[in-house]
């Protein structure tokens, strides 16, 4: 049962069981995936369906457009959906240089230029749902609505690895960590399955992710990024916020606790938030078909 925060609760179907691709993992993306070059190098992208709305997907860190499988091919039913891997994630660009907020949701906002996409909804997990949030601030006349997933940055405070990653010497650390032959899959396969409550993920997953983050430059890009976010700064500029907010949130997260749910509810005026009690840090991996039916119905109501 999901527990809501307004009366407005986007009530839905029962979760269902786990997925296949959480015990059979295959990347299902890559036949669709393309490349696009903006400012900085080239960013990786997927695009399909033909429904008169666009939802653009978002990850967070340090996954890839992957994570979104399962509700990207659900809603390509009737929704035109673009999953990307962000710059200095998957096979994207490794290059960019400038990992902030507002230097990736400029080459967000590029890349839907490029591909004739000139409005859409944004739908963002953990990192990612700062972008998509900086994005509607930065290109508001792009961004329609926003499905933000057990979000960071928005809820108040600051990650503690955000903290770790802009002191210099632990930053090296942690690159030398992340890279250890036998030391860094381990740390990798505790942070990566910490982000699920429900199911766990197959090896084959785990080993997906963490060959990704072993390609020339991702380590750096990865830790570029934790450098450059400013949970604080995006707090600020919450009040310039003028869009309509799907906050959804599993209750079982053990990389954010479930009240910074509570905290966005508080900070975004026009705000529907859910929580989901069976889920952990990605539930739209642990229960697609719940998350589907959720975006779905925000998607149809009624501004205001």
């Amino acid at each position: 049962m999901t527990t809501t925060m307004k009366p407005r609760a986007l009530a839905g179907h029962e979760p269902r069981p786990v997925p296949l691709t959480m015990l059979d993992f295959e990347d299902r993306m890559s036949p669709l995936a393309r490349l696009q070059t903006v400012a900085g190098g080239p960013i990786r992208y997927a695009l399909a369906g033909d429904g008169p709305q666009t939802i653009l997907f978002l990850h967070g860190i340090p996954l890839s457009m992957t994570t979104w499988q399962d509700l990207f091919f659900d809603l390509a039913r009737d929704h035109r959906v673009l999953a990307i891997d962000m710059p200095g994630f998957g096979h994207s660009g490794k290059a960019f240089g400038d990992y902030s907020l507002d230097a990736t949701s400029a080459r967000v906002a590029e890349l839907c230029a490029a591909l004739g996409l000139a409005r859409l909804h944004v739908a963002g997990s953990s990192f990612g749902a700062a972008v998509a949030t900086v994005l509607a601030l930065n290109a508001p006349e792009l961004v329609d609505r926003l499905l933000l997933i057990n979000s960071v940055g928005i809820a108040g405070g600051t990650h503690s690895v955000e903290r770790a990653a802009r002191i210099g010497l632990v930053r090296h650390a942690m690159r030398s960590a992340i890279l250890r032959e036998g030391i860094g899959p381990r740390i990798f396969r505790s942070k990566m399955r910490a982000s699920y409550t429900a199911h766990m993920p197959d090896e084959a997953m785990v080993d997906f992710y963490y060959r990704q983050l072993l390609e020339p430059g991702a380590a750096d890009a990865f830790l570029q990024t934790l450098k450059q976010f400013h949970e604080k700064g995006l707090q600020a500029r919450l009040p310039e916020l003028r869009k309509p907010v799907l906050s959804v949130w599993g209750a079982g997260d053990k990389v954010l606790p479930v009240n910074k749910s509570l905290g966005i509810q508080a900070r975004l005026g026009d705000c529907w938030s859910v929580i989901l009690p069976e889920a952990g840090h990605l539930p739209h991996e642990e229960f697609p078909d719940r998350v589907a039916s959720l975006f779905r119905r925000f998607l149809t109501l009624a501004p205001g």
